[in-house]
């Protein structure tokens, strides 16, 4: 649109208008894509071609992608810590959990152990140490039903 009017205004009948849209420029839109557009003034200098418009917004426009770009790059980069750190919050709770529940239920399955039998063999302790959850919960079962720690670990 700015080549076709500046081919336009290139006519020489239109001297006068392409002096009064120069001075337009100047005054009105340097001021504003200064201001607006984070262009600085001295990157504008005084218009008096259309043909220097068109080289300046498209130089402008290209700024403006680029600016885009970076920005949002790196309120995706923000977005993606800030999501991956509230992951990985969450996930830390999670295990912590599963670890916390799995410590109890050892903890009272070996008190319970030695309350029924006495001190526990290295192999009872070995096997429990590298139970899950479940299978402790199992065992706590076991320990009220079974009469030896053969029983309640052959299960």
């Amino acid at each position: 649109m700015i080549r076709d009017l500046d081919g336009w205004l290139q006519q020489p009948e239109q001297e006068a208008l392409r002096h009064t849209f120069a001075n337009w420029l100047n005054r009105i839109l340097a001021p504003r894509l200064s201001k607006h557009y984070h262009i600085h003034p001295e990157a504008i200098s005084e218009i008096n071609e259309l043909k220097e418009v068109h080289a300046m917004l498209a130089d402008t426009v290209d700024e403006w992608v680029k600016q885009w770009i970076e920005q949002g790059l790196t309120k995706g980069i923000e977005q993606g810590l800030t999501k991956g750190i509230e992951q990985g919050i969450e996930q830390g709770i999670e295990q912590g959990i599963k670890q916390g529940r799995r410590d109890e239920a050892l903890n009272t399955l070996c008190r319970l152990l030695r309350r029924k039998f006495g001190p526990i063999p290295d192999w009872v302790t070995a096997r429990v140490n590298t139970a899950d959850v479940t299978t402790i919960e199992n065992w706590m079962e076991n320990v009220i039903d079974m009469h030896s720690l053969e029983e309640i670990f052959a299960s």
